[in-house]
């Protein structure tokens, strides 16, 4: 019985794969969270706002995730792959991106409003007015509509169709030089240590 065991293989040729599916991973996960969310914003009544937010603010930290450089060096979506979309979601897009750099990450413009207010105590009968205390009054925009959840849904199929076709180039390219590798070395890989993820700290890069 023939079996198929897996061998990591390394070296500049695999970045590019490894880092596209990467993208691939993460635009998955996003157009599953979508789903979902579509899903609780039918139910109605209306759902709870802690979780939609949180949701909905995951979902867009993923899909940004796709277009900022950090471990992920040899492939990253950019102004070309989103040249090649309609026109709408172009547009969809800077409006995500902004959304998540501008008021998901940062609280920068006015969907997010921390205003500082005194609170008069006022006495008709005694004719008089004086401060009482201080507090700061919090106004959030939380929850996007359907159509933008969608939107974002669209997007990253969009994306995932262009990539999947690179991607199986990509493979193709990396499983030719593979080919080309003595058997015997590939063979010594199999005593490997197993891959496993968290074994360094959170605050190191992981190395290729």
């Amino acid at each position: 019985m023939a079996t198929y065991t897996p061998v990591r293989i390394s070296g500049p040729e695999t970045y590019r794969l490894a880092d596209m599916h990467g993208v691939v991973r993460d635009l998955e996960w996003l157009v599953t969270l979508c789903d979902r969310i579509l899903r609780y914003k039918a139910r109605g009544p209306r759902p709870d706002s802690t979780e939609m937010e949180a949701l909905e603010a995951a979902a867009l930290i993923r899909y940004g995730r796709c277009f900022k450089r950090g471990a992920r060096t040899a492939f990253v979506l950019d102004a070309q792959w989103l040249a090649r979309l309609p026109q709408e979601l172009q547009d969809a897009h800077r409006d995500f991106e902004a959304l998540r750099d501008k008021h998901v990450a940062h609280s920068v413009n006015d969907w997010e409003l921390n205003i500082p207010v005194a609170y008069l105590l006022q006495d008709e009968e005694k004719g008089r007015c004086e401060v009482s205390r201080v507090s700061v009054q919090n106004h959030r925009i939380i929850g996007q509509n359907p159509e933008s959840i969608d939107q974002l849904k669209r997007l990253a199929e969009g994306l995932l169709a262009m990539i999947d076709v690179e991607f199986k180039a990509e493979a193709a390219r990396v499983l030719s030089i593979v080919k080309q590798l003595p058997i015997a070395e590939l063979e010594a890989r199999l005593k490997d240590p197993a891959i496993r993820t968290g074994v360094r700290q959170l605050d190191n890069p992981r190395g290729r």
